[in-house]
């Protein structure tokens, strides 16, 4: 929980998942319930019934009003039955809204007799008072027709679905009500879509949430600490360094880099977050990942004297890049590493070498 809620927390997200969860969850309630309280019958009028013929079937296949599917293998209690209505005689086998299914043709005989659905008994049926050619022999109401259906632990499965929504939206709200309420606030995904060289278009959390998801995510780390193991707590301390730093401006504010790629071509762009110029940089670096490729990031207007880091990748498609940082033509430093698995390293790098690109560009 502690990572989804570093993550979006003071955004729409985990409100917007619950939606999405609870809706399809609702929709399939009322569908069930609906159509159970459709076959609810208590309210059925009493009338005088026979029982014409009785007997246990494998198969429950009835083109009636409530069943039209055939349903089985199994051991279906089956009755024909007739009643009179105004000097009419009527004849169903529909003498319940839901037959049982037992577990041998012995039990769903005790089960007819049971009730006293005998061959030639006359015995209490209930008619529908809105339609007198509807009648049963057995009323259910809505909560027993759920129970023999399995529709009770089937929606209470579908009902265990929306647990991890709903934990991931409590674990949100826990780390958003660290920071105090005058200044909470949820801020919508910002959709990026004009991405260098046709790069997908994603959704970014803004940069104002970003800050606080830090924050909070440092007064919630302390609360953890007595619960949390040594290991656990690097691993949270570390992501919310890195979290930090993509937060964190740029020294002087928004600033201009120029990116030359492998073509020679130059591109220049403004950000005013170290998030800001890792995601930049990473977009152009996924676009020149190709063998024998390199990518130059100039931090300072001087060029041809100035501080700049070399991408360069070692091998197709391997995301292995090496970074040597440059002052005019002098080598300060080289380092090889993964740009997806080593984020936090590319991104320390890129810090000091930029606030040494601001000095320069200062001198």
């Amino acid at each position: 929980g502690f990572g989804f809620a570093s993550r979006f927390a003071f955004t729409n997200v985990p409100r917007n998942l619950v939606i999405i969860f609870l809706v399809p969850t609702a929709l399939v309630f009322w569908l069930v319930l609906g159509n159970s309280l459709e076959l609810e019958n208590t309210d059925w009028e009493p009338v005088e019934a026979e029982i014409i013929d009785t007997g246990v079937s494998s198969y429950l296949c009835d083109d009636g009003e409530y069943v039209s599917d055939c349903e089985g293998p199994g051991h279906f209690p089956t009755v024909r039955f007739s009643w009179e209505i105004d000097g009419q005689k009527l004849v169903s086998s529909d003498y319940i809204a839901y037959p049982p299914n037992l577990s041998s043709d012995s039990k769903a005989e005790q089960w007819l007799e049971n009730r006293g659905i005998i061959v030639g008994a006359n015995i209490t049926g209930f008619v529908n008072p809105d339609d007198n050619s509807e009648a049963v022999l057995v009323r259910q109401s809505w909560v027993e027709i759920m129970t023999v259906r399995g529709d009770d632990e089937w929606l209470w499965c579908c009902s265990l679905c929306n647990v991890p929504a709903l934990f991931l939206l409590v674990s949100a709200r826990r780390m958003e009500w660290t920071i105090p309420r005058k200044r909470r606030k949820r801020y919508k995904l910002v959709y990026v879509k004009d991405r260098p060289y046709g790069r997908p278009s994603s959704w970014e959390v803004p940069m104002e949430a970003r800050e606080l998801q830090v924050e909070a995510s440092e007064i919630r780390l302390k609360s953890m600490s007595g619960s949390l193991s040594e290991g656990d707590f690097d691993s949270y301390a570390n992501r919310i360094s890195d979290m930090e730093l993509m937060a964190a401006q740029l020294e002087g504010g928004t600033r201009s880099f120029t990116i030359m790629l492998s073509n020679r071509e130059e591109v220049n762009f403004e950000v005013g977050t170290y998030g800001e110029l890792i995601y930049t940089l990473k977009d152009y670096l996924e676009r020149e990942d190709r063998i024998e490729t390199s990518v130059a990031l100039f931090l300072d207007e001087s060029k041809a004297e100035g501080r700049l880091l070399e991408f360069e990748f070692n091998g197709e498609y391997t995301a292995n890049v090496t970074v040597t940082e440059y002052l005019g033509n002098d080598l300060i430093r080289a380092k090889t590493l993964n740009i997806y698995r080593e984020e936090a390293v590319l991104m320390e790098i890129i810090r000091k070498a930029s606030q040494k690109g601001e000095k320069t560009d200062e001198k």
